[in-house]
């Protein structure tokens, strides 16, 4: 079986050499797509809908896990992790993710990653991989901006709220929708800098200036730059014993 793949390293010389590597089995993959950082991974996989991507975790901006966390699960290819930090690996492969290539990587290890893709199903691995995403806590965030992708980190972050069924990060630079849930954000933000106010939002406290008292138990948030956010009566209790 002949899989299409998109390869993905921040460093060329690593990049070239799995390219080479794979060459050697082009009976069973077609490098259709390369890239060298996570917004470059993120645009390949949305343009050439691999089968299979080679994904190293650690890459400047945003790391291998940020490129799963900016592409619907539905969407997902099988990933192969690569990485020079065997922690990283370990951990992989402790979530039984397809495989793990650790750097440098020689021909034999190639070659018993490339058999195993055969007897992977595709389906089985997303949700495998959807656990170990979850279990990081998000530090960067990719969103589009007109035509651009952009990467957001978590620190530049006021509040987090959702509307008509879509989920939003509003920020300094304006408000932009999400491929998470509320549910995976209250789970993955710093439970110390944020704040669940209300079944659609979740807060930065820092930015917190005013609280208003309204009817039915329910309070107003005024945050630093004037934006206010309503907090509801099941999260009014915990929101002000978050202040003291």
């Amino acid at each position: 079986m002949r899989r299409s793949a998109v390869i993905v390293d921040d460093e060329p010389q690593a990049l070239q050499k799995l390219h080479r590597l794979l060459g050697e089995h082009e009976d069973h993959i077609q490098i259709v797509g390369e890239a060298s950082d996570g917004l470059a991974a993120v645009e390949a996989i949305e343009r050439f809908n691999p089968e299979v991507v080679f994904l190293d975790i650690e890459m400047p901006g945003l790391s291998g896990f940020g490129v799963l966390d900016s592409i619907p699960p539905e969407h997902w290819p099988m990933v192969v992790f690569t990485t020079a930090f065997e922690h990283y690996a370990i951990r992989a492969f402790e979530v039984h993710a397809v495989d793990y290539l650790l750097k440098p990587i020689n021909r034999e290890r190639l070659a018993e990653c490339v058999a195993r893709l055969d007897g992977t199903p595709a389906q089985a691995q997303r949700g495998q991989l959807d656990e170990a995403r979850r279990q990081r806590k998000l530090e960067r965030i990719l969103v589009r901006r007109a035509s651009k992708l952009v990467v957001i980190p978590v620190e530049d972050v006021a509040v987090f709220e959702s509307e008509d069924k879509l989920v939003y990060v509003r920020t300094a630079e304006g408000r932009f929708v999400l491929n998470m849930s509320m549910k995976e954000i209250e789970d993955r933000v710093n439970g110390d800098v944020f704040c669940r106010v209300h079944k659609q939002a979740i807060v930065r406290l820092s930015l917190v200036r005013e609280i208003h008292a309204l009817p039915g138990g329910q309070y107003l948030a005024k945050l630093c730059d004037g934006y206010e956010v309503q907090v509801g009566r099941n999260y009014a209790h915990e929101f002000r014993s978050r202040f003291g």
